[in-house]
C-alpha cells in the first residue's frame, strides 16, 4: 500500500502506455490507469493530508518555521523535518507520531526512494486559517505527470473542529446559477443548481487572508492554485480527491475546474477532463446538480469516481433531495464482488425506491466503524483484484455505448 503514497506507483508494476484518442481540443489524453492504480494512489493522498496538517499545525503553535519558509516539500525533506521536531509532534499527536509507529516513516522512506530527485513534491499547502477555513494542498507528481488537488477531510483533534462539523450539519441547501457552459446544455431546462450549503459556504465566503481582496473566495483561492501549477505544468492531467468532507469538497472543486472558462475565448482553462477520485463522500447536490454534472461528463469535461465502504453511515448522509454523482463503487470488508454503479437523473418510482432504501441511513447502520480513512485503504487492497481489471475510460466509454444503445 505505501508504494503508492502520493501517486509514486511501485517500479514492478506494469505501467500501460494505451491512450484514450481524443479529438477534442484542450483535452488531455489520459492513460488507461486502472481503477485500483487511480484508487489507490489518491486514497494514500488523501490519507496523508491529515499528518501534514498535524505537522504544520504543532509546528506553527511553537512558532517553528515550517511549510510557508518553503517552495516546495519532498519526501525526504518532510522526513527530516518530523525527526527534527519529534518530541513536540508525540505529545500534541502521540498515535501518529510516537517512536513506536513507523509508519510514516515507512511511508516517506518508499517516497524517497522513488523519488530520489523531487519528482514527488507538494508545491502549494494551506492551513493557515483552518479555524475558519478548509485545508487544501495541491502536489506535483513527475512520473505520472499529474497537479492532485487534495483537501482534508473532518478533523476532530484542532482548532478545525468546530468550523468543519458547522459545515457537515448545515444541510440546507444553497442556489448557484449555472456556469456559462452548461446555460442552455440541461434538458430540464433548469438555471440553478442547489448545492449542500454547509459545503458551498465553506467554498464560497470570502478567504480570511487579510492581504486578499475583500471579495476573494477560498474557491477563487483554490482555482488560482490550480491554474498557477497548471501554466508550470501545461502537459500535466489535474486530479482532486479527498477523504469524507475533503470528498464533499473535492467533487465540488472538480466542478468548477470543469466549467473554468476564459472570458474571452469560452475555452477551459483546466486541461480537461478533470479527474475526481473520491472516498466516503455525503451527498452534495440536488438532481439538477446531477444532471449538471453528467452532461460535462459527456462532454469529457469531467470524470468523477465515488470510493463508498458497505455500510459507511456517512454515505448515505443527507437524504432529502439530494443525489450522489460520478460512479460509484462499493466496497465490502472481505474480497468478493464489487458493486459498481451510475446514477439514473429520471428513474422510475421502483428503481428509485430500490436504490433509496439500499443507500438510506437505517441500511447503513450498524456498530461498526467502517469511514475511516485508514479502512478506506485496507478495502482499496482486498478489492485489488477487481479493480485492475476495471479502468475510468472504459467505464465511460461503456456508458456512452449504452446511451447510444437506449436512444
Amino acid at each position: 500500500l505505501l508504494f503508492s503514497l502520493l501517486g509514486i506507483p511501485k517500479m514492478s508494476s506494469p505501467s500501460s502506455s494505451a491512450e484514450e484518442p481524443s479529438s477534442k481540443a484542450g483535452m488531455h489524453r489520459l492513460p488507461q490507469n486502472s481503477l485500483y492504480t487511480d484508487a489507490r494512489d489518491m486514497s494514500l493522498v488523501s490519507f496523508l493530508i491529515y499528518v501534514w496538517a498535524k505537522v504544520v499545525h504543532v509546528l506553527d503553535e511553537h512558532e517553528i518555521p515550517s511549510s510557508k519558509e518553503k517552495r516546495s516539500w519532498s519526501p525526504r525533506e518532510v522526513k527530516e523535518f518530523i525527526q527534527t521536531h519529534q518530541t513536540k509532534l508525540a505529545k500534541a499527536y502521540p498515535e501518529q507520531f510516537k517512536e513506536g509507529n513507523k509508519l510514516t516513516f515507512q511511508a516517506l522512506d518508499v517516497l524517497i526512494q522513488r523519488s530520489p530527485n523531487r519528482e514527488l513534491t507538494m508545491n502549494i499547502w494551506d492551513s493557515d486559517y483552518e479555524t475558519h477555513e478548509l485545508v487544501y494542498g495541491v502536489c506535483k507528481d513527475s512520473v505520472n505527470r499529474r497537479i492532485t488537488v487534495v483537501f482534508r477531510g473532518t478533523e476532530s483533534s484542532s482548532n478545525a473542529m468546530k468550523s468543519n462539523w458547522n459545515a457537515n450539519l448545515d444541510v440546507g441547501k444553497a442556489p448557484e446559477t449555472l456556469p456559462t457552459v452548461l446555460e442552455g446544455k440541461l434538458l430540464s431546462g433548469r438555471k440553478k443548481v442547489w448545492i449542500h450549503k454547509g459545503f458551498h459556504e465553506f467554498m464560497n465566503k470570502p478567504t480570511e487572508d487579510p492581504t486578499d481582496h475583500v471579495s476573494r473566495t477560498k474557491k477563487q483561492q483554490v482555482i488560482d492554485s490550480v491554474k498557477k501549477m497548471v501554466k508550470r505544468y501545461p502537459d500535466y492531467k489535474v486530479y482532486v480527491t479527498g477523504h469524507s468532507l475533503g470528498a464533499a469538497l473535492a467533487t465540488l472543486t472538480s466542478y468548477y475546474l470543469a466549467t473554468d472558462v476564459d472570458s474571452k475565448t469560452g475555452k477551459s482553462i483546466i486541461p480537461t477532463p478533470v479527474t475526481c477520485i473520491n472516498f466516503a463522500s455525503p451527498r452534495i447536490g440536488d438532481g439538477v446538480f446531477l444532471e449538471a454534472v453528467q452532461v460535462l461528463e459527456r462532454q469529457g469535461k469531467l470524470r468523477i469516481c465515488r470510493f463508498v465502504n458497505h455500510k459507511d453511515l456517512v454515505c448515505a448522509f443527507p437524504t432529502l433531495n439530494y443525489k450522489h454523482v460520478g460512479f460509484m463503487v462499493k466496497m465490502k470488508s472481505k474480497p468478493g464482488k464489487l458493486a459498481i454503479t451510475y446514477p439514473k437523473p429520471n428513474e422510475g418510482w421502483g428503481s428509485w425506491l430500490e436504490r433509496a432504501v439500499g443507500m438510506s441511513w437505517p441500511a447503513a447502520f450498524n456498530l461498526k466503524y467502517d469511514h475511516s480513512a485508514g479502512e478506506y485503504g485496507r478495502r482499496v487492497e482486498i478489492h485489488r483484484k477487481q479493480l485492475e481489471d476495471k479502468d475510468l475510460v472504459r467505464l465511460y466509454r461503456g456508458r456512452q455505448k449504452r446511451k447510444k444503445g437506449s436512444a
